[in-house]
């Protein structure tokens, strides 16, 4: 009983844990609300998380400030062109809705394909810029489209951790209401450590491309 209230017991470094995540989680949904900078703080959440995991070590907030600043070059521009193909495709979605029946059902079965090969490109883009900094973009668009088709159910396991405050805020908006403080405090750094987990080995490019 006395091992419990050890400042070194698993339960108080478990706690520990917990309260360095929660700390990243509001840094990073606080840095993201510019909806511009959300790419460097996805990019520096992973990075801390991904070295956090390699050295088994809690990441620290004070790493993810400086991965931040580091990445907001490199991932801005990735995050504003994703975001912006998503809203055109779900535009088109809209102005499909108007179309003759034969048509409609065709275009937009292209339109949700292309979102649906957006998306899986996005969620290993990220996390791949956070282990290959410096890496070019071609590069790494490329290899997120191999990882993310290669590995699908770990890509779908990681749109449903990523997607669902979205999805819930579509079809169950009370019960995303009610879920706000598990938004802000916690649940996008434990969805970063738990995609990390399952994709950590797949993230080693070879060779940079010349």
């Amino acid at each position: 009983m006395s091992n419990l209230f050890n400042l070194d017991s698993p339960f108080f470094r478990f706690l520990a844990s917990v309260f360095d995540y929660m700390v990243l989680n509001i840094l990073a949904f606080l840095l993201s609300l510019p909806v511009f900078t959300a790419g460097a703080s996805l990019t520096a959440l992973y990075r801390v998380v991904l070295e956090g995991l390699r050295e088994k070590d809690i990441p620290s907030p004070k790493a993810f400030w400086s991965c931040w600043k580091a990445s907001l070059r490199s991932a801005t521009l990735p995050w504003l062109l994703f975001l912006a193909l998503a809203i055109l495709f779900l535009g088109d979605l809209r102005i499909i809705g108007f179309m003759p029946e034969g048509a409609r059902t065709i275009m937009a079965g292209g339109v949700i394909l292309l979102f649906l090969l957006l998306l899986c490109v996005s969620l290993f883009y990220f996390p791949l810029l956070a282990a290959n900094p410096g890496r070019k973009f071609r590069q790494l668009l490329r290899a997120s489209f191999i990882r993310s088709i290669g590995l699908l159910p770990r890509t779908v396991c990681m749109a449903a951790l990523w997607l669902l405050p979205g999805l819930l805020f579509l079809f169950l908006p009370r019960l995303f209401i009610a879920l706000t403080f598990v938004w802000v405090l916690i649940w996008f750094s434990a969805a970063a450590n738990l995609s990390s987990r399952l994709i950590r080995r797949y993230l080693a490019l070879e060779e940079p491309e010349k």
